[in-house]
């Protein structure tokens, strides 16, 4: 057997079967949490991501990405997401740091997690920890994608948006197979 492969007894190995284990669905216990792995790819795309389009773009220089679809316009907004609730920055950091504490206690918590409820997690808390990035280190949080019939958002924004859909979904098909 390799070094880097655990006995077949392991964790890793147990599947949810008659023998016990994980039932199906559920993610490992052991370990970093795989709504961490999503949580730092999600912060890192989305400072890369911020950072190109600070160093590429002037404050409110938009360029066409796809004529007639996307541009990439720089903006730098200091309300919540899509430009709601401006100029509470310090309200923003204080919500931003209540919902990672609160995801963090949660995943640590709650282990083992279902796979959709550690995605939506995971790409809650990557998003949060992006623009919370941002309200630190500049007191706004910088978006750049624009479809030019929704507000100017950004990556994490995005991420907490599909994650916050994938919890609702998650917990409806639950609450549905409860009932059936």
């Amino acid at each position: 057997m390799p070094f880097f492969a655990p006995p077949p007894n392991t964790p890793s190995f147990r599947g949810g079967n008659e023998r016990g284990g994980i039932p199906p669905g559920q993610m490992e216990t052991t370990g970093f949490s795989p709504a961490g792995f999503i949580a730092l790819a999600v912060f890192s795309l989305d400072r890369f991501t911020k950072i190109a389009a600070l160093k590429i773009l002037d404050l409110g220089q938009s360029v066409r990405a796809i004529p007639g679809v996307l541009r990439i316009t720089l903006v730098l907004n200091d309300g919540a997401a899509f430009g709601l609730f401006k100029g509470r920055a310090a309200f923003f950091v204080f919500i931003s740091l209540a919902v990672i504490i609160a995801i963090v206690a949660y995943i640590i918590k709650s282990r083992p997690l279902n796979r959709p409820i550690s995605i939506g997690l995971g790409l809650i808390l990557g998003g949060a920890l992006g623009n919370l990035a941002d309200r630190i280190v500049l007191g706004k949080v910088v978006d750049f994608i624009d479809f030019g019939i929704w507000p100017v958002f950004n990556i994490a924004d995005s991420c907490i948006t599909i994650g916050a859909a994938v919890l609702v979904f998650s917990m409806l098909a639950k609450s549905s197979k409860r009932k059936a």
